[in-house]
């Protein structure tokens, strides 16, 4: 595991728990980066199914999942001015949160109708193939 240094303000090395903001490979593939993305994913129903007034704590607890971790997991984003690493706090990190959970969710409300629809037409036929049998 690299170790993380610390020069002023700055991170040099993120750690495996960080989450890099940014586009590419590198970001895309780090540790941090897929656990995020899953931890996203394994949410992503729920919050779309839910009350607005709720879809908030989703992307705090994800937040708080991240930093929590042992050590720390932190939001960071490269200034690449000085190569470094820095954090870029809590209100970013949970809007970062929230679009993640928003990507993708017209698809994912589409499916969930899909589904339901099935489900509908299914209960219906059970219940007609019941009637026609008595």
């Amino acid at each position: 595991m690299p170790q993380e240094h610390h020069f002023g303000e700055g991170i040099a090395v993120p750690h495996p728990h960080d989450v890099l903001c940014g586009r590419g490979k590198s970001a895309n593939n780090h540790p941090g980066n897929v656990h995020f993305r899953s931890m996203i994913k394994n949410v992503k129903v729920m919050y779309v199914s839910c009350r607005k007034r709720n879809k908030k704590d989703f992307s705090y607890a994800i937040v708080q999942s991240i930093r929590n971790m042992d050590p720390p997991g932190r939001f960071l984003k490269k200034d690449i001015k000085t190569n470094l690493w820095h954090d870029i706090g809590d209100k970013h990190a949970l809007t970062k949160s929230r679009q993640a959970l928003r990507e993708g969710a017209p698809k994912v409300m589409e499916a969930i109708k899909l589904a339901r629809e099935q489900n509908q037409k299914k209960n219906e036929q059970e219940v007609d193939s019941r009637t026609l049998s008595k």
